[in-house]
């Protein structure tokens, strides 16, 4: 029989069957058929009774996804990382140095704060800024209290000894008279009251007066560096209060001692004092005290 050249088709139009290009082993044949029956490696066939199946493709490694897939469990992050779109789980942590997740870096050198921004918290144990009066400081309530126990000192000593004095004279007096027991609550007894109380008046003005007026304070106020300025005039840094306001701050400290010597009423003008040395602990802004009210003054700390 006459074979057409290897080039040619048959006369049906197929190439022969010794003429096909021969297809690798392990592969399956051009066009996505199979043509006759798959061979196993030892070259033996599949039974006939066995459904046959077409060549399985290469198995992928054990632990490993299969091609075009991602990891098992999706695409995993590493440690500290935030997931894609910048949200971390509920409750997570951002890593150290880094920004909240779904926030903006911070920069490390900005100033904190800004328009509109809170003050920083004050720092524990950080004293806050003492209230002041024309950029000076207000002087504590507990360094007055001592610089007029000072100014008391100051001022009792030489009126006891005025007082010692006058008691002399009016024993002297009642012996004079034949008398020698004091009527407590006559009018001798008011009378000798009445003296001494004036007395009191005399030197605790004369004190007070004169160094308010000269040096703007006394000598319980020097030893703490106060200095009593008038809280209408912001230019006063230094030297005395005018001799009015000065004598009204001495007065409404020491007035009350004149009535002294009435019965009941000298009680109560006896506490006077009291409150007033008190009322620059509840009086806000300037701590004033009574007298500082009257005389519309302040104390400061001296610079």
């Amino acid at each position: 029989m006459n074979y057409p050249p290897p080039d040619q088709p048959n006369d049906n139009g197929d190439t022969p069957r010794d003429q096909e290009p021969q297809q690798p082993s392990g592969q399956p044949p051009q066009g996505g058929e199979s043509r006759g029956t798959p061979q196993r490696p030892d070259g033996e066939e599949e039974q006939s009774g066995e459904a046959r199946e077409p060549y399985r493709e290469p198995q992928q490694p054990y632990g490993q996804p299969p091609q075009g897939q991602p990891p098992y469990g999706g695409s995993q992050q590493p440690y500290g990382q935030p997931p894609p779109g910048g949200q971390g789980y509920p409750g997570q942590q951002p890593p150290y140095g880094q920004p909240p997740y779904g926030g903006t870096p911070q920069d490390p050198y900005a100033t904190p704060g800004g328009y509109g921004a809170p003050p920083p918290p004050q720092p524990y144990g950080q004293p806050t800024e003492r209230p002041s009066v024309h950029g000076r400081p207000l002087a504590e309530w507990w360094q007055r209290l001592v610089a007029r126990i000072i100014d008391g000192i100051v001022v009792v000593v030489p009126f006891f000894i005025i007082a010692f004095i006058v008691g002399l004279f009016y024993a002297a007096a009642l012996v004079r008279e034949g008398e020698t027991e004091l009527q407590i609550g006559t009018g001798a007894d008011l009378t000798l009251t009445l003296v001494l109380s004036l007395v009191l008046l005399a030197i605790g003005l004369a004190y007070e007066v004169f160094m308010l007026t000269r040096y703007g304070r006394t000598l319980g106020k020097m030893a703490f560096s106060l200095r009593v300025i008038s809280l209408d005039n912001p230019l006063q840094q230094s030297g005395g209060l005018p001799s009015n306001t000065a004598l009204i701050r001495s007065l409404v400290w020491y007035g009350p001692a004149i009535l002294a010597w009435i019965p009941f009423i000298g009680t109560i003008a006896n506490l006077i004092p009291i409150i007033n040395g008190l009322w620059p602990l509840w009086d806000r802004p300037n701590r004033q005290s009574l007298n500082d009210k009257a005389a519309k003054t302040v104390v400061v700390v001296d610079h």
